[in-house]
């Protein structure tokens, strides 16, 4: 009866009271008493004032005391020695039975974490969406550990700054923004948490914080902060749970972040391709720039756009159309003639062709014209601009964007910007000449803008030399090759054929060309980037065209070089040491094939003076006047030869053998060459 008494009302000893059961656990030996009126150690207990004789027993599991386990009499000298040797074998069996209850339950509790925490990592990881997987982590986070607090702080797009991205216990608004790489995050953490204390209340001021950092790969990309408040420590085991927490929540927003990117940049590139497919079908340079507004209001999510022409006779920009001003407002734009002299903003976009921010929260006024036809105190400037002459101005309302306009839709704007530039070129060049020039002329654009797609020159890489040759059989072709800058210094370096030639060809180049990029940037593994640039060209691609790929990644410190095909010629490595010339083999199919590929991926070290040599079939497949091919025989004994020579010499070799080879027969595919040389110490 007493017993339950004292466990309604939880009564409890401190192991360092008086009494004769904190004497039991302190010593961990049997207390008797059988007069307990004559005993000092004795302190009656709640509602047991009668009693006359106690025994105290440890419930002992080798030294660890569990409990005590204490029997009281109303008699005095109630207990003999047989009582208590009764009522220890009482306590070693409770102890055993408490024991394994203390297994068991830890056990449970073990499996209710792993299950609970491989629900979590399952749901997570279904999640796309970065913010629902934010979300998620301290929602599910909440179900395993208590707490008051709950941050997660996000390295940003800059790598300059981790951001608090979500919050549970505390409005998101209501913690600082960011914390700077490099500083003390956890200081600066504990101090937001320190502002945001319920100072009125004492246990609010008692909290205990666990910060943990995220990281994938070795990269730390963020943090996750949980904080109690109150008197309960977090335990051990709530440690390692919130650590566990962490390893998946870092899979987690990765997966999520990637995605994001890969969504971004398809969303891009879709967008790009519907205006260029409407610029397409358009031949009248009004139209064209008809178009071109409308687009821009649909695809970029702005409510005003207006295009203004460069004329270089007067020296002004002119109205030409706009989209979403009102009809008295659209009439006054198109008889708007301003001069750059006399508006800053025009004056900085003439001079240096960059996107510029006018008006509210800009450096720059808005000029008052433009700000009255808009009906907006602020706006963007985007300069219509090729092979370096202005060919007019394209101004998009940001009154509702306080913040400025998210890079994805500047990206959008500035790529219709440029293909509204190339299309006001072409219509320009259609307006001077007849039908045939017009093609010649589309041709020299496109050519243009596969070039742009081409490295400017070579990558200046430290002890070694690298040099480039491309020539396209037609105006424009389907060869390419790329130079990568990759993490930790390493470069990856593309040389590409596209199964076709001229206009098709050169898009597909381009295309691909894009995705190579997008998908080496994220991986540093040359099979794993040509399988997930393979996923990409077959589900995006509707067209039968594909490419032969030869990718390698260089590490110039060590000479290493892992490389991976996808169905393209073998590279010739010349080994210094003996003038060998070699074929680096490799199996892997054509990107755009085949839905799913396996590509194998192999090392070579190139020792000072090796060099590799990597080329196109318009090399090997170039045909003389008798029909014979260069043929790769031919190419092996050449390189052998000049491989003391210098990269761009070697070059000069192979493109004049070639062309003296094929003689009056001229060029009948692209030729394009890399050449990579170790140099000697």
């Amino acid at each position: 009866m007493h017993s339950g008494l004292w466990e309604i009302e939880q009564f409890n000893y401190d192991i360092g009271d008086p009494g004769l059961i904190p004497l039991a656990a302190r010593t961990g030996e049997p207390v008797v008493s059988n007069d307990v009126l004559g005993d000092p150690n004795y302190v009656a207990g709640p509602a047991v004032e009668d009693t006359r004789a106690q025994v105290s027993v440890p419930i002992r599991m080798g030294r660890l005391v569990l409990g005590v386990f204490d029997v009281q009499s109303l008699e005095a000298h109630a207990f003999t020695p047989e009582d208590v040797s009764l009522v220890q074998a009482l306590a070693d069996s409770l102890a055993v039975a408490l024991r394994n209850a203390s297994l068991y339950a830890n056990e449970q509790r073990r499996r209710l974490l792993a299950e609970t925490l491989r629900e979590v990592g399952t749901v997570l990881t279904s999640h796309l969406e970065l913010e629902n997987v934010l979300d998620g982590i301290l929602l599910a986070l909440e179900r395993v550990v208590r707490f008051d607090t709950g941050l997660i702080l996000l390295l940003n797009d800059e790598g300059a700054a981790y951001e608090v991205r979500a919050a549970r216990g505390v409005p998101a608004d209501a913690v600082a923004a960011s914390v700077p790489v490099g500083s003390a995050v956890e200081e600066e953490v504990l101090w937001w948490l320190h502002e945001l204390a319920d100072v009125d209340d004492p246990e609010a001021l008692r909290h205990e914080t666990c910060i943990t950092a995220l990281e994938l790969g070795g990269d730390q990309i963020g943090f996750l902060v949980v904080e109690r408040a109150g008197p309960e420590m977090l335990s051990d085991d709530e440690r390692r749970i919130i650590e566990a927490f962490a390893v998946q929540a870092a899979v987690a927003i990765a997966n999520a972040q990637l995605f994001a990117a890969q969504q971004e940049e398809a969303w891009v590139i879709a967008a790009l391709l519907q205006v260029a497919e409407a610029f397409n079908r358009e031949v009248d340079i009004d139209a064209t720039l008809n178009t071109a507004v409308n687009m821009t209001a649909m695809l970029a999510g702005v409510r005003r756009v207006g295009i203004m022409q460069w004329e270089a006779n007067s020296g002004c920009f002119v109205g030409r159309t706009a989209h979403g001003l009102k009809a008295d407002n659209a009439a006054r734009f198109y008889n708007l003639a301003l001069n750059p002299d006399d508006w800053p903003f025009l004056r900085q976009i003439a001079a240096s062709f960059t996107v510029t921010w006018a008006g509210d929260g800009a450096s720059v006024e808005a000029p008052a014209p433009l700000v009255e036809v808009f009906e907006s105190p602020a706006l963007l400037g985007i300069p219509l601009a090729t092979k370096g002459e202005l060919r007019g101005l394209m101004l998009v309302d940001r009154s509702e964007e306080p913040t400025g306009i998210d890079e994805r839709r500047l990206n959008i704007l500035t790529g219709i910007a440029y293909q509204t530039t190339l299309a006001m070129e072409a219509a320009r060049l259609r307006a001077e000449a007849g039908e045939r020039e017009r093609l010649e002329r589309e041709l020299e654009v496109a050519r243009d803008i596969q070039s742009s797609f081409l490295p400017e020159h070579p990558p200046q890489i430290n002890d070694w030399e690298v040099a480039a040759f491309y020539r396209p059989a037609r105006r424009v072709g389907g060869d390419f090759y790329d130079f990568i800058p990759l993490k930790g210094g390493r470069w990856g370096i593309v040389v590409a054929d596209v199964a076709d030639k001229g206009v098709p060809a050169a898009l597909f180049m381009a295309l691909s060309r894009t995705l190579i990029r997008a998908a080496a940037l994220s991986r540093i593994s040359p099979s794993k980037t040509l399988e997930r640039v393979n996923e990409m060209v077959v589900s995006d691609v509707r067209s039968d065209l594909f490419v032969t790929v030869y990718y390698l990644v260089l590490e110039p410190d060590t000479g290493l070089i892992r490389y991976a095909t996808g169905g393209h010629n073998p590279p010739l490595h010349i080994r210094a040491q003996d003038g060998t010339a070699r074929f680096i083999l490799g199996r892997g199919i054509a990107i755009g094939v085949l839905d799913e590929i396996t590509v194998q991926e192999h090392g070579v070290r190139l020792e000072p003076g090796d060099v590799i040599v990597c080329y196109t079939d318009g090399v090997t497949e170039a045909i003389n006047a008798n029909g014979k091919e260069f043929g790769a025989e031919r190419l092996q004994a050449l390189v052998s030869q000049c491989a003391t020579e210098t990269a761009g010499e070697i070059i000069a070799r192979i493109s004049a053998a070639v062309d003296a080879f094929a003689g009056d027969e001229g060029q009948f595919d692209d030729l394009t060459l890399v050449v990579l040389k170790r140099c000697a110490t």
